[in-house]
């Protein structure tokens, strides 16, 4: 789209019939008062097959008058004057082809005094879809006994569609929270401490656009992980006070806020029965984020999600033994054993932190720590060593992922991901009975469920 209409104007008008016997004061004389008022550098005729010879005279006059870009876009065929849908189809194209051409929304303003019911009701709404701001309607309050306006006492009237686009917007709004698209919503809805973007929406309408805008930023943080961004966002939208209720269905709940609260605050590391019960919370609440990237059809990001999701259970069971997979004591007495177990077979063992506060520990992956597990005789690590290793996904199509080290997408689909998220399901219930109330909280953001 070229942008070097943005600041010229357009005025799209429906032409009717008026007085047969009086076309001049009923009809052209009406219309030239509408389109002298303002300037327009294009006027756009929208007639019937019936009155397109009177659109082709106005068009004349205008010319005369010094208009350059006049256009008549007549109606497909004869009687869609009375078809609403054939009269919207056309009018919507027509703006449509403004927009393109760089017109923007508010600098077309659509006349619909003219014409049939069907072309005005139709005009209306194809405005109103396209974001048109002002609608006009050249009336009188003067009336000859016949109930018709007395020729030469018309004005120029205009109409917001603010409410009613405000109203279409939020319905949108609405229907990407449900879908999960909370970045959507931000952008759909403007920040009203925005001093242009504050006079665009109606006072009445208010409330509810910043309580909706505020609980997409709360669930776009939640949706990324960010738990601290969620805090300020929770705290930004108690600043709105008794207008968060206007956020309706999507408002956060005491259960939500309470769940985001506690993932903000990790405990330290060093303290392993806090770490233990901490990653459980992020286990479910990461699974319940995979899940949601399924529905999306992203399979990558749940594919990673779910293999996280794994490794988390391992580290969730060392921590509750005292362990962490990171930083693991190379003096302690059990991991030397294991150690020598491993060094016995031949194989390479643990890694070692070089740098940083953990120099000198080691560090086990995912499939170290389940085998760790087995020797500290805990009952999952069996489930923790196999997992994957039956049907399409394997745990190496992590590492295979583009995401990761590899250069095309793995082959995994919907059915064999929503097979694995199920079995990790499973695995987080049996490591911990307090997972399924924890899922329900983490897939309280799956709108489109409820």
């Amino acid at each position: 789209m070229t942008n070097d209409r943005t600041e010229q104007k357009a005025l799209v008008l429906t032409v009717g019939t008026g007085d047969a016997d009086n076309i001049e004061r009923t009809l052209l004389g009406p219309m030239l008062l509408s389109i002298r008022h303002g300037k327009w550098d294009r006027v756009v005729l929208l007639p019937s097959h019936e009155t397109q010879k009177v659109a082709q005279v106005l068009s004349k006059r205008l010319q005369a008058e010094g208009y350059p870009h006049i256009a008549i876009e007549t109606l497909p065929e004869k009687g869609q004057e009375n078809n609403a849908d054939a009269c919207f189809g056309r009018f919507d194209s027509v703006l449509a082809q403004l927009l393109v051409e760089g017109f923007a929304p508010g600098s077309i303003v659509a006349d619909f005094t003219r014409g049939t019911k069907a072309m005005s009701a139709a005009l209306v709404l194809a405005a109103i879809g396209r974001d048109i701001p002002i609608l006009r309607y050249v009336h009188s309050e003067q009336r000859d006994n016949r109930g018709m306006v007395v020729p030469g006492t018309e004005k120029v009237g205009e109409i917001r569609t603010t409410l009613a686009t405000v109203r279409r917007r939020l319905d949108l709004a609405a229907d990407l929270m449900r879908r999960g698209d909370f970045g959507a919503v931000i952008e759909l809805l403007p920040d009203l401490n925005n001093k242009i973007a504050v006079k665009l929406v109606p006072q009445a309408a208010q409330p509810k656009f910043a309580a909706l805008r505020a609980a997409a930023q709360i669930y776009a943080a939640w949706d990324r992980l960010d738990y601290k961004a969620v805090q300020t966002a929770i705290e930004a939208m108690k600043q709105l006070g008794p207008t968060a209720r206007e956020a309706d269905a999507f408002a956060p709940t005491p259960a939500m806020c309470r769940w985001l609260k506690r993932l903000a605050r990790r405990p330290e590391q060093t303290d392993r029965a806090k770490m233990a019960d901490y990653l459980r919370m992020l286990a479910c609440d990461l699974l319940a984020n995979a899940e949601r990237r399924l529905r999306d059809r992203h399979f990558e990001d749940a594919l990673l999600r779910g293999y996280r999701v794994l490794e988390l259970i391992g580290q969730i069971r060392l921590f509750a033994r005292g362990y962490d997979s990171a930083a693991l004591s190379a003096d302690d007495e059990t991991i030397k054993v294991f150690q020598e177990k491993l060094k016995g077979r031949g194989e390479h063992g643990f890694g070692e932190n070089k740098s940083g506060q953990n120099k000198g520990t080691l560090t086990a992956p995912r499939e170290l720590t389940a085998r760790l597990l087995k020797h500290l005789g805990d009952p999952l690590a069996e489930r923790l060593l196999k997992f994957g290793l039956q049907g399409k996904f394997r745990t190496s199509s992590r590492n295979r992922s583009v995401l990761i080290h590899g250069f095309k997408a793995t082959a995994l689909d919907e059915d064999a991901l929503r097979k694995v998220l199920a079995d990790l399901e499973e695995l987080l219930n049996e490591d911990d009975e307090k997972a399924g109330e924890r899922l329900k909280v983490g897939r309280s953001l799956l709108f489109s469920a409820e």
